[in-house]
């Protein structure tokens, strides 16, 4: 919301129409708090609806460095974080089967430092031919930043798809 916002505001000359957007910017997150109820609190957002989420994320975290530490060069393979987690989460007091929420560790974690070097390569190669646009930037951006916090561009297939199509339109 705040990159449109931002990209709008830059591309708009007359001085009324951005004192509109920004009395609809603001419209907008007022509707969106009155829209969920007060009945909630500011801390089932931000934990994932769970009063452990925090502790949670944070074990997975440990768990994924814990499998970086044991085998850094090649990782634990493609797909096999859920498979061995139950090997590193054996002492840890919460046992939580999801993929760590964060997409660095989870690659590095799966498919080493030699599979992250190889695919920085073949990307580096292919986008140092071409000249790379604000908005693949933008999106790149938004990918990584949304990516410290969940793991879903690497492990849902829509978000791959998805992925996939908006970097080939760009």
């Amino acid at each position: 919301m705040g990159l449109i916002f931002w990209f709008l505001l830059k591309n708009i000359k007359n001085k009324v129409n951005v004192a509109g957007l920004i009395l609809l910017f603001f419209g907008v997150i007022i509707f969106g708090f009155r829209l969920v109820s007060m009945e909630y609190q500011v801390s089932d957002f931000l934990s994932g609806w769970d009063s452990n989420g925090i502790g949670k994320r944070t074990q997975l975290n440990m768990s994924g460095l814990k499998m970086i530490k044991e085998s850094p060069l090649f990782g634990v393979g493609l797909g096999n974080f859920l498979v061995r987690l139950p090997e590193f989460q054996k002492n840890n007091g919460i046992f939580w089967l999801q993929p760590v929420h964060n997409i660095l560790i989870l690659a590095w974690s799966e498919i080493g430092i030699l599979g992250l070097s190889l695919g920085f390569l073949f990307f580096s190669e292919n986008f140092s031919r071409k000249k790379i646009n604000l908005i693949f930037k933008i999106i790149l951006g938004v990918v990584i930043i949304s990516g410290m916090i969940d793991h879903y561009w690497l492990t849902l297939p829509q978000n791959v798809w998805l992925l996939v199509l908006v970097l080939g339109l760009v």
